[in-house]
């Protein structure tokens, strides 16, 4: 997606959160960015090579490797997951999803109670710049070649957190 247009779904998305979800407002800025990113990723519904799926699973923080595997933290709240539901999608803790295969050809993450094809979205932790700027790292893994992470620039105008800029740091 080109940078403008992501921009502006950035901003459209941003914009209809904040106003569509009254709650978002009595979040901290940590949180409301973080929501303001998955809603985001999620809107956007990936289709990487082919690979699509309707479940994400969540995680704050880093994505941690054990034994060769991913292996995602515990994930958000339940109150945080319920404020970034979409139609047609399930929005699930980190735990809900698994990694099963680094292979190219094969679903790489899948919902753990289902095995069906699922995304991990992921969101770093904010680095708070000033009392109206912060960046933090974003995107998506669904398996070996199937990722993309960016660092998105974020101001607070008028109370309301806006995506103002984003770089590009992996694809896959």
């Amino acid at each position: 997606m080109r940078l403008a247009s992501m921009l502006s779904a950035a901003v459209i998305v941003a914009t209809a959160g904040q106003e569509s979800n009254p709650a978002a407002e009595s979040v901290g800025d940590e949180e409301a960015i973080q929501q303001l990113l998955v809603q985001m990723i999620v809107a956007q519904r990936p289709a990487w090579h082919g690979y699509s799926a309707d479940t994400f699973c969540v995680v704050l923080g880093r994505l941690e490797w054990k034994d060769g595997l991913l292996d995602p933290p515990t994930g958000p709240s339940d109150p945080f997951l319920s404020r970034v539901a979409a139609p047609n999608v399930t929005v699930l803790p980190a735990r809900g999803c698994r990694m099963v295969s680094m292979g190219v050809d094969s679903p790489g993450v899948v919902v753990t109670s289902t095995e069906r094809p699922a995304f991990f979205v992921t969101v770093g932790n904010v680095a708070l710049r000033a009392h109206n700027r912060a960046e933090v790292r974003a995107g998506f893994v669904c398996g070996a070649m199937c990722a993309s992470g960016q660092t998105y620039m974020l101001e607070k105008r008028s109370g309301s957190w806006v995506v103002v800029g984003v770089k590009n740091w992996v694809i896959s």
